[in-house]
């Protein structure tokens, strides 16, 4: 039983990508740990994209063949990348933005005495020995 040409390609590039897994996840290195994490920042967006950017090229192309699948999956990492360049800072920066309030509010609600206006969410103290 043979296999069809877009299962095989398909099958490569997935035994490959699990090889690289496995190679990144058992090397030790500053750089190696660099790759892997530029690696898995791409793995959300790489997630939402593959699917349209596949679905772009087989209604542009209209057949399916090795080269068509590899350059979908280069598109696809290209849009991925643009998108964790381009999204994901300023998603950071709200992020922070948001944190920095809360943990604010938290600190004068808690440092203070009367912080947040009823005595009923203070801290109890206990005082032993008089």
């Amino acid at each position: 039983m043979a296999l069809d040409r877009p299962v095989f390609a398909q099958l490569m590039l997935l035994f490959s990508l699990l090889a690289v897994m496995i190679l990144l996840s058992t090397a030790q290195g500053q750089s190696v740990k660099s790759i892997d994490r530029q690696l898995g920042d791409l793995t959300f967006p790489l997630y939402l994209s593959h699917s349209y950017v596949s679905l772009a090229f087989r209604s542009l192309t209209l057949c399916d063949n090795v080269a068509i699948l590899a350059a979908a999956f280069a598109e696809s990492l290209e849009v991925a990348y643009a998108s964790c360049s381009l999204i994901d800072p300023a998603v950071n920066r709200l992020r922070d933005f948001v944190r920095q309030r809360a943990l604010d509010r938290d600190a004068t609600c808690f440092g203070s005495l009367n912080g947040c206006g009823t005595e009923s969410t203070m801290i109890p103290t206990v005082q032993f020995g008089a």
